[in-house]
């Protein structure tokens, strides 16, 4: 199969039909040259800018356009011995994945990039997955942790854990750490990221001999109360909330109203959230890939110089897309060649990335093997780093 699969049998598959078929077509008719044939390296990256996930979208960008200035100051990505800028391409999905699909595609056979960076978010993480997958370009997922996401597919790769990695941890923190023997869970049903999170952590939970009792509660319902009392009144030692941030605030507040006094855990998402909107949780921990009190090289200079750039704090969505990009670069060089079938393979060959957010490497899969942390709220809402867990 070439570098587009011209195929309309397979384009036909996608929610975006037509515009799939012809962008795709357009690029296989004609337009087969090699991508290192170009005077620039394409990445396109895919992100909820303008949606109620403010708290990915942006930073995701940000992140990414600070390492691919970076990288372009010190002269570009070295290329066979040949030195090329990054010039992104930046996609608005607004959160809906039929949007997404439709940008991959455009980006894929419009705009021609090497490489797919972004979707942040697992409903479009999925479908777009499918697309790269099929047209043989790589896809790194800054912070979709939906196990889905990369299985059977060669390339499609994420940064961060996913929730088989990140479910477990949570679990076994809960159990061990917290001595917890009985935990309860509000998710939200609605969302891929929270069903998948509440599944992994429910079994590796019970694994460890805990009981778990759940209550679903969609964002577009604001009161939880009732949901809230029903797992106080099931003896819950532990509350875990894997939940986007839309609502986070609102419902730690209620949790604390119903008189829920016990820890509250939750997921990578938390680390997003602003200090002032975190702040009278504790005592309250989530799990995450990066602190930015973390040792990891690097880590102080990339905060540095993106509230220099940015004129606010970092978060781990940026430092994510950070590095998803100097990856890209890496596999790049190892190669010594642009095109998106070197790229999926030089990014497999990774041995010694070190990223802000600390070693990543795959292991003939998309999924990284890599450490995760431990957060703790402080009273203010600060988040410091608590454990850190090697892989």
């Amino acid at each position: 199969m070439g570098r587009y699969a011209c195929s309309k049998k397979s384009a036909l598959r996608h929610p975006a039909l037509l515009l799939g078929l012809f962008l795709v077509a357009a690029a296989c008719s004609g337009r087969e040259e090699a991508a290192q044939s170009e005077t620039e390296i394409l990445i396109g990256v895919i992100a909820p800018v303008a949606s109620d996930f403010l708290v990915s979208g942006p930073p995701t960008v940000e992140g990414a356009a600070l390492a691919a200035k970076e990288i372009n100051a010190g002269g570009g990505v070295d290329v066979g011995g040949r030195r090329r800028k990054i010039r992104l391409i930046v996609e608005d999905t607004a959160d809906r994945p039929e949007i997404a699909v439709s940008k991959a595609y455009k980006l894929i056979g419009s705009d021609r990039v090497v490489a797919l960076l972004g979707l942040p978010l697992s409903d479009s993480a999925l479908v777009v997955a499918k697309v790269a997958e099929e047209h043989r370009v790589p896809m790194i997922s800054t912070t979709s942790t939906n196990p889905e996401t990369t299985r059977g597919r060669s390339f499609v790769f994420r940064v961060i854990f996913d929730d088989v990695v990140q479910g477990r941890v949570m679990a076994e923190f809960a159990y061990l750490d917290l001595e917890a023997r009985r935990a309860g869970v509000l998710f939200d049903p609605g969302s891929a990221y929270s069903r998948g999170l509440t599944q992994e952590f429910r079994a590796a939970f019970r694994q460890l001999g805990g009981e778990v009792t759940e209550e679903g509660h969609t964002v577009d319902a604001v009161d939880a109360a009732d949901r809230l009392l029903r797992i106080q009144e099931s003896g819950a030692d532990v509350l875990v909330m894997p939940m986007y941030p839309v609502l986070l605030s609102s419902l730690v507040r209620q949790a604390r109203a119903v008189d829920i006094t016990t820890p509250i855990l939750g997921g990578e998402t938390w680390g997003n959230l602003p200090e002032a909107e975190r702040g009278g949780w504790g005592p309250a921990y989530f799990s995450d890939v990066w602190a930015p009190d973390s040792p990891s090289p690097g880590s102080r200079e990339f905060i540095d110089a993106y509230r220099q750039e940015y004129g606010k704090p970092a978060t781990s969505y940026a430092a994510l897309a950070y590095d998803a990009v100097y990856l890209v670069a890496r596999a790049i060089e190892i190669r010594g060649d642009s095109a998106p079938e070197s790229i999926q393979a030089g990014l497999l060959s990774l041995t010694d990335f070190v990223g802000v957010t600390g070693a990543i490497r795959y292991e003939e899969t998309g999924d990284p093997v890599r450490s995760a942390v431990i957060m703790r709220l402080a009273a203010d809402g600060a988040a410091h780093l608590h454990r850190t867990i090697d892989p």
